[in-house]
């Protein structure tokens, strides 16, 4: 598996743009300490699981809205 995501990755023309792995693994990190606290204050069980599904449907969301917001400079106000 490990070696058919690495060909994926070498498959890019020019690489695998870093800002989409980067952007997975903060929102990974800050969603797992979300779910902790949450689940910590409410008395309830820790589950992984649900900081990576956060974490998934967060950055498909980020990417998302970044693409549909427009980039053009805006001449007059």
């Amino acid at each position: 598996m490990l070696i058919l995501w690495t060909e994926y990755i070498i498959s890019f023309k020019g690489g695998f743009p870093l800002q989409y792995l980067m952007t997975f693994i903060w929102t990974l990190i800050l969603s797992e300490m979300v779910v902790y606290v949450v689940s910590s204050m409410n008395g309830a069980a820790f589950h992984f699981e649900t900081g990576v599904l956060i974490s998934i449907l967060a950055t498909v969301l980020l990417f998302v809205l970044t693409a549909l917001i427009p980039n053009d400079p805006i001449e007059k106000h």
